[in-house]
């Protein structure tokens, strides 16, 4: 299983091929320092929208899905990432909900519309967490999922995980570019 920075460069790849329907595999690259370029830069109250998050746009063509979405990347984990951590072990904060809250943290300094953390386990499939408003947001425009997926709730926050291919396979590049023009 790809680990950090090739485990980043995969998603990258995945996600140009799907955004450019399979013509090129280099629309997307990895963010400065995992987006600690924009972290450090923000601490000195100086703004780098673009390096926050994984995943960035490295062809202008791209920039909408960046504009749409701050994307983490995280692969291994593999005893770290329970979902049932969000019900039986109230005094510890699952590794999921300590991603999201980082994620959102960036995801509105760097003033995009949602987040999504993208994740792999040690020898498992890639899956994609989406929170329950963009789900509904995006069901909406595609049509109900109907693949499987888990919902999690955590006090007034609820998220969907499904599989990262059944994701790309259920949106369509087209349907983050009209939710972008409106």
């Amino acid at each position: 299983m790809a680990k950090g920075g090739a485990s980043e460069n995969e998603t990258c790849r995945e996600l140009s091929l799907w955004w450019s329907n399979g013509k090129t595999s280099a629309l997307f690259r990895r963010t400065q320092m995992s987006g600690g370029k924009a972290t450090v830069r923000a601490r000195k109250k100086k703004k780098t929208p673009y390096e926050y998050g994984d995943i960035t746009f490295s062809e202008p063509e791209a920039k909408p899905l960046i504009d749409f979405l701050l994307i983490e990347n995280k692969s291994g984990y593999k005893d770290d990432i329970n979902v049932l951590d969000f019900i039986d072990s109230p005094k510890k904060h699952p590794q999921l909900l300590k991603w999201w809250w980082k994620c959102e943290k960036e995801r509105k300094e760097a003033k995009r519309q949602f987040s999504v953390i993208i994740f792999r386990r040690t020898r498992k499939s890639k899956c994609i967490m989406i929170e329950m408003q963009m789900m509904v947001e995006l069901e909406e425009l595609c049509g109900e999922y109907d693949d499987n997926a888990i919902d999690l709730s955590h006090n007034e926050d609820s998220w969907v995980i499904m599989l990262f291919n059944d994701f790309l396979c259920w949106i369509t590049p087209e349907t983050i570019r009209m939710i972008m023009e409106e």
